[in-house]
Formats: C-alpha cells, structure tokens, sequence
C-alpha cells in the first residue's frame, strides 16, 4: 500500500497537468451551500477578504485554505523551500481556485451538471490515470479498500477525485456551451491566406523621432482627445494605490565579511584532524546553502573548485574561499580512481511496459528496439520529445545527469558500467521499462567532499546602522513635501512603485513578507501620508509614502498622462510629416525622399506572410502590415500612419497561396478547435465579470 501512496505522491505534479485542473484543485463539496457557515465572530471588514457573486469570502476559510495549498505544496516536493515569493503565489492561485469554485458551481446547478458514481468508476480506468496505480484497476480497488484505515491514502484518493470530478464538469459545462462555434470554409480559406501568401514590397519610411520635440507641443485638448480615443486602455478593473519609496540596502560591510573569514579561519585545524567529517561540517555550517557528501565525479566539480583542490590529497581543507555570496571552507574527505564503478552522466528515451503480461513486455521491447534502430547522436533530442515516456527528464531533452548507482536496477548498472562516453545502449530493460541510453560522460576518478559555508550578509551591527538610518530620515518628516525634499538633500535614490494591488508578489528592490505589509499599508493610508516608521525587509530598510489610489473606474487623465506623452507628441509629429508629404507631387519611392529633404530612408521585405504579424526593419505594426496586403503589383499607397512612423509602400511581387480542398479541411478543424478554446475562454471572461469580484486580500496582507 505504501507503494501505491508514493505511486500517487510522485505522480502529483503530472497528475495535475493529465486533468487539467490547474483552476480548480483543492475543491470543496458543497461550497456554495456551506460557506457563510464558516463565517465567525467580529466585524464584517475585519473577517471578509472579498466577494465572489454574492458570496462573502471569510478570512478564516481563505487562509486554511492557502495553508492546505502550502500543505500540498510541500508534500509534493519536500525538498523546496516554501518562500514567501511562492506562498504569495499559492495565495493568488488559491484566490483564483475559489473564485473558479463559486462561479462554476453556480453555472454546473444551472444546467444541470453532474457526474455519477458510475461514471466517475469508468474515469478511473482510464490508461492515463491508471499508470499513477502501477498500471492496474486491481491496485484502485485495493487502494479504495485500505482508505478508511489508512488517512494519508485517504487524503490523496479524496483530492483525485474531486480534481477528476471538477474537470468532467468542466468538460461538460464548456462542450456545452462552444458546441455550436466552428470555423467556416471561408475562414479556412482567409486563414490559409495569411499564414501562406507572401508579398515583397519596398517602402519609404520616416520616423517620428526625426521630428525634433521641440517642434511640438502638446496641449490639454491633445491630451484629452487621445484619452477619449484611447479610454478603454486606462481602465482601472480594481483599487490600487503607488508610494513613493527609498530603500536601505542591507549591504554587508568590510567587518561583516572578516567575521566570516575568521569564523571559517578558525575552523581549519579541527576540520583537518575531524573524524566525522559530515557532522562536522553540518553542524557549523552558517550558510543557507545545504551542501552534499556525495560520491561523485571529479568531472562534476565546478570549474572554480576544481581549479583549487587539483592536487589536493584526502584531508586536505582548502579555503576560505568566496564562491558568489557565500565563503568556502572545503576538505577532501575521499578521492579515488573507481574503475568498477565510474561515474556516468547520460541522457535516455524510456519506453515503459503498460501491463503485466509477456505479451506487454515483448510489445514495449519491440517498441524500443525500433526506436534504438533509428536513433543517433544527431537526431535523439528529437526521438526523445517523440517516443521518451519518462516526463520528467523529457523536460531536460532526455537528460537526467550524473546516474545514481541503484536507482533502475542490477541490469541497468551492469549494462552502463562498461559503456564508454558517446555510445548509445540499448535497449536496456530496468525496473522502469526499456531504455535507449547515450552517455554524455564517464569519469573513474571520483571524490567526496565536506563543505563549510557562510553566508556573507549584514550582520547585527550592520543592520542597526541602517535601520538608524532610515529612522534619522523620517525625524521630522511629516508629510510626502518634506520627504522629498530631505531626500534630494541626502542624495538619495527615491522610487515611485509599480501600482499595487491584492496578489502583488514582486516589488521592486523589497524581498520577504515586509511586501505584504507594504501593500496592507499602502492601500490603508489615505494619499500623502508618511508611514512614521522603516519597514525591516529581508534585503532592506524601507520608509515610504502613499503618492495616490486609484479606484475601480477608469484612471484619470492626470495619472495616466506621463504614460501616453511621447504618444500624443507622435500624433503631432504625424500631422508635420504629413502636411510636408501632401505638397510633394512625385510619384515613386526615390522622388518623394528626394523631394522630402532630410529623414526618411527607403528599405525592401522580401517574402512577408500576414499572420507573421512583424516587418523585416519596423517590426510590429498591424496599421502598415494591413495596408500592403490590400494593395496591388506596382501600385504607391498614400501615407500612412504607423506605430513608429509615416510609411509610403509598393508591393513589388505577390506569390498566391491556393489551399487544396484537403488543406482546407485540415485549417477548418484547427480553426474550429482554436475558436472553441477563444469562445471558452471569452465566456469564463464573462463569467468572471457577472460575478461583480470584490477583492479585499490587501486588508489582510495579501
């Protein structure tokens, strides 16, 4: 039974991508009926962290279940560390998951949507979602048997389900609804067109840079038109707020790296003459860094330390030595010549056995053995990304590095063992399936090391100076006036943020849980309010003081006019250009340059398809991109407006594209299909908005 549960455990990551159920994991029954139950004591604002169609979101439900996401998170990779940057975004996609939960839930009642026992039996016997049971229905029922005695089997079977469950709804409700959106055969057609015609032209370009700004200036009335024109860009979906912010680096001093050195100095000799070399180094160690004792090759030494210890012996200690941010103290525990066990790195295509009869055996080494046929050292990335069935290192092009002796096997280890660097083997059987294997390297010299490390950061002193710093600067600051003004008279580097928001996990120059406590904060205090005291982040020191909120709405001109300046000046450079263009009565390309005067230069693309989206020497610009497919051989466009200029174009050869009555078969199913995942999309949009989404994370941190 314990294999079974390792079977699911290692499968998790993989699991979620078969279903699908990347919205939707951690699902609750019943959510809809049973949420305002957890609603507890206190003030609504201080226990509701939003709204999700009509449903108050308690903050107590919301953090178990980012805490359970953490949970899972961990069980299924133990060894990564859970930083705030990834709990922050466990919390967004936990956000997401329970907003997908109501919204759904909602529709599924609507229509009618359910899925029966019955039918949930004849999922799990589905070959992708057996293979995580070993391959057989027989391993699902004994797991369902042993689950009421066994609750960590209980937990994953509980989880299955539901992601199983949620995504056949899901299935359903979207067949449903995009049932009737196909592509028609003249949008086949048109689509053929414009991944396959190709047209060549010459143009004239001039560029709104070779009008000197100086020649424009934009008034309040050309700001307000381009806003008019331009509003929906402007749109605010939900409350944010910018500050204004200076940060005190933590950057460690002359006396915190000589603390460090004299540490590890300190160490040498007892490292030298230790006996138990691991638990020496381990239990000194002052580095966040977790350092292996592994037997390895010398071959995987990185060029830094190998360059050190070559001709070192056993029990020597070399160092210190800094290695980025961290000092080395290392010690040569083991060096040897292994010649009946060398070190092997390798890459490989797996072909594993689906069942447990000999007929399955002899078809997955027959499988492999046409594969090894047709492999070679040029083309096996490609046979691996085609055939390899082992997903994790297909994800590394087939490698999985340096092979760890015993992982598949007695027959594997004896097969590779005598393997010399660029053979390719196989097929090899192991306790995974059949294996095509290329050695990238083999190496018989091997070592172990024992590695001491520290951590060169600020120490206590260190931090106290700073953070006496960033409280001397906010003596007497009492307002975002004073503020700047201190700060320009310190020569300080003052930043405006990006605008903050609930699920904000980046933040410019600020690392650690100091950010939720900068958002919290930011969206609390009314503009122009100095926060009285520095913020300790995990890289920094951080005063601040809130510039402005924007609202839900549309931002006002004012907060969005440094965005759109150099556009409104281009609209004004386009109506110099065009005005001097509209006197010239040339008519070819190297008249009209001629005639200009200074600025524009003519150029050719040679072959450009319209799906391509981009012009060889001006890149994106849909406005030009359309206008040369709408003319014809040898005939002078007017100007026209782009994104970076005013263009001139004459289409110089046009090579048709007729699709066959098959290819127009082949593009009208991709296109139904590619319109469908639009229209799904385009409706869980829309589902999205009807649920009027209040987001109040921020009041909490997040």
């Amino acid at each position: 039974m314990a294999g079974i549960i390792n079977k699911i455990r290692d499968k998790g990551p993989l699991l979620l991508i078969v279903v699908g159920a990347a919205m939707l994991l951690f699902i609750l029954t019943d959510i809809i009926t049973h949420i305002n139950n957890i609603i507890t004591g206190g003030g609504e604002a201080r226990t509701t962290i939003g709204e999700i169609a009509g449903e108050k979101i308690p903050y107590k439900f919301f953090e178990a279940r980012v805490r359970y996401a953490e949970y899972k998170q961990k069980q299924n990779n133990p060894n990564v560390e859970i930083d705030d940057y990834m709990r922050s975004n466990l919390a967004n996609q936990t956000w997401e998951q329970i907003a997908n939960e109501i919204i759904f839930a909602k529709e599924y009642q609507k229509v009618g949507i359910e899925v029966p026992e019955s039918e949930y039996n004849v999922m799990l016997s589905d070959p992708q979602i057996l293979q995580y049971f070993g391959g057989s229905y027989e391993n699902v029922k004994q797991a369902y048997a042993q689950a009421d005695k066994n609750p960590e089997l209980k937990s994953q079977l509980t989880d299955l389900e539901n992601q199983l469950i949620q995504q056949r709804k899901q299935q359903k409700y979207f067949t449903l609804v995009s049932s009737g959106v196909i592509a028609s055969t003249a949008e086949a057609r048109r689509k053929y067109k414009e991944e396959n015609e190709k047209r060549s032209f010459e143009f004239l370009a001039i560029n709104y840079a070779s009008v000197p700004d100086a020649q424009v200036k934009p008034t309040e009335e050309d700001f307000n038109n381009y806003y008019r024109e331009h509003l929906e860009e402007f749109k605010q979906p939900k409350k944010e707020a910018i500050i204004r912010y200076i940060i005190f680096p933590k950057t460690p001093t002359a006396q915190d790296s000589a603390t460090a050195r004299n540490y590890l100095e300190g160490l040498k000799q007892d490292f030298k003459k230790a006996t138990n070399d691991s638990i020496f180094a381990v239990t000194r160690n002052r580095s966040s860094q977790r350092f292996d004792f592994d037997l390895k090759s010398e071959s995987q030494l990185d060029s830094k330390t190998a360059e050190l210890i070559a001709g070192a012996q056993k029990d020597s200690v070399i160092g210190p030595f800094l290695d980025g941010a961290v000092l080395k103290l290392i010690k040569i525990v083991e060096r040897s010549k292994n010649d009946t066990q060398p070190a092997i790195k390798l890459r490989h295509i797996l072909i594993r056995i689906s069942g447990n009869t000999p007929q399955d055996t002899i078809a997955a080494l027959n499988k492999a053995t046409e594969i090894k046929n047709k492999v070679t050292k040029d083309n096996f990335v490609e046979m691996v990304m085609t055939h390899s069935e082992d997903e994790r290192s297909k994800s590394k092009q087939g490698e999985i590095g340096w092979y760890n002796y015993g992982s598949w096997g007695k027959n594997f280890d004896k097969e590779i063992k005598k393997a010399q660097k660029g053979q390719i083997l196989g097929p090899i059987k192991s306790n995974m399936g059949f294996h095509i294997v290329e050695i990238l390297d083999r190496s018989n010299n091997t070592i172990r090391l024992a590695t001491i490390g520290y951590d060169i950061t600020a120490g206590d002193a260190t931090k106290d100076a700073l953070r006496k710093k960033a409280d001397m600067f906010l003596l007497d600051v009492k307002d975002s006036v004073a503020f700047n003004k201190k700060a320009a008279a310190m020569k300080l580097n003052v930043m405006d943020s990006p605008p903050i928001s609930a699920g904000m996990v980046f933040f410019p120059g600020i690392q650690g849980s100091a950010i939720r406590e900068i958002i919290r904060l930011s969206m609390e205090k009314k503009p122009g309010t100095v926060y009285p005291q520095s913020i300790e982040a995990d890289n920094a020191f951080v005063v601040f003081y809130v510039r402005t909120h924007y609202e839900e709405g549309y931002k006002p001109l004012e907060a969005v006019k440094p965005l759109i300046a150099n556009r409104v000046k281009d609209k004004l450079k386009a109506k110099i250009i065009l005005e001097k263009l509209n006197k010239i009565k040339a008519n070819n390309l190297e008249a009209i340059k001629n005639s200009y005067g200074p600025g524009p230069f003519i150029s050719t693309a040679e072959n450009v398809t319209f799906s391509s989206g981009s012009i060889p020497g001006v890149g994106n610009d849909p406005i030009l991109l359309g206008t040369v497919f709408s003319l014809k051989p040898n005939q002078i466009s007017k100007p026209i407006e782009g994104t970076t200029g005013i263009y001139i174009v004459k289409v110089t050869s046009i090579e048709e594209a007729n699709p066959t009555e098959q290819q127009l078969a082949e593009y009208r199913s991709r296109l139904s299909q590619e319109k469908r995942q639009r229209f799904q999309q385009a409706v869980y949009q829309g589902l999205k908005e009807l649920a009027q989404i209040k987001d109040y994370r921020y009041n909490f941190g997040y």
